[in-house]
């Protein structure tokens, strides 16, 4: 196979003199060239699957290692969505809790980059997760896509194990809560973690804003749940308290609002999980007593939560007794 045009163009090989370097990401578009590119000399349906089995967790740059350090995948998977755009600045991911699952998702907000290149960013990001937890084992609920259904989809549910849609609203990766806080990470690091997060704050930075403040919000409310405060948002932000306040304004976003939207969805996913208790429960959405959750929680749903759990039961039954 040919080196693809586009790489000789950014790299300048003609000269021989490379003007940029061949460690630095690449821009998004230059990429999205070279993909094509190598589809032309060699379009197989499967070449998505094929370029990503090459990959490793240095191809995702600094934001690879820093996930590296993290104590669990669930704790990872946060940091990816948050730092992801030091990977591919695109369409940023957003991450949903519901009903015990994870959603991750990318909409069409800068536009499409086409199937094949979103199936190669999909699922070299799925190969590295899989390099870093082995010997676990990576289970995904679906994947979908918001592009029309190939002519051949053989090869996807074989070799990625899971259901995989397409016309979705959004592309997104689904997998169980529980599952990703299970996956303990080995290489586990604080301090290396401290470090790596101060440089790629600075580099998102560098980076110009995509508007997706909201999105990025409840990524970090969900990181700092357990102590919760504007101060601990902002740090973790890489901005001042003032500039947090300021954005929220402009947002028109009562802080407080938004911390008990994101205590609520990761309850109701929580209560999905029947090895946690109702006091692990309010624990680990930073409450100080079992009392002020089971108050919060009346509020939002009208019942308490271990009624809700129950009632969460009751639906299993029905539903089982319907397919009996």
């Amino acid at each position: 196979m040919q080196i693809p045009s586009s790489c000789k163009v950014y790299f300048n090989d003609n000269h021989y003199n490379c003007l940029n370097n061949i460690y630095d990401r690449v821009p998004f578009s230059t990429w999205q060239k070279i993909i094509y590119e190598i589809y032309e000399q060699y379009p197989v349906s499967d070449l998505s699957i094929k370029i990503a089995r090459h990959a490793n967790i240095s191809y995702a740059g600094l934001p690879g290692y820093l996930i590296l350090s993290r104590e669990n995948l669930y704790q990872a998977a946060m940091d990816f969505i948050y730092y992801e755009r030091l990977i591919v600045d695109f369409n940023s991911g957003t991450l949903k809790v519901k009903n015990g699952l994870i959603e991750v998702g990318w909409s069409d907000f800068h536009g499409k980059a086409g199937l094949l290149v979103d199936e190669v960013i999909i699922f070299t990001y799925i190969e590295i997760a899989k390099h870093i937890i082995y010997p676990q084992e990576l289970k995904l609920e679906k994947i979908s896509f918001y592009y029309d259904k190939p002519d051949n989809t053989d090869f996807y549910e074989k070799i990625l194990g899971c259901p995989v849609y397409f016309n979705s609203p959004t592309i997104s990766v689904v997998i169980s809560a529980a599952h990703l806080e299970s996956i303990k990470l080995p290489t586990k690091d604080p301090i290396l973690y401290a470090i790596l997060k101060q440089k790629a704050n600075r580099l998102l930075l560098e980076l110009p804003s995509n508007h997706d403040f909201e999105q990025r919000l409840e990524v970090c409310i969900m990181h700092c749940i357990k102590e919760i405060s504007l101060n601990n948002v902002a740090d973790y932000l890489n901005i001042s308290v003032h500039v947090l306040k300021q954005n929220l304004l402009e947002k028109d976003l009562n802080f407080s609002v938004c911390v008990n939207n994101v205590r609520k969805k990761l309850a109701v996913a929580y209560l999905e999980n029947e090895r946690l208790t109702i006091s692990q429960i309010s624990e680990l959405l930073g409450y100080s007593e079992q009392s002020a959750f089971q108050r919060a929680f009346k509020i939002w749903m009208n019942i308490t939560p271990l009624q809700y759990r129950k009632n969460l039961k009751q639906d299993d039954y029905l539903d089982l007794k319907v397919l009996d």
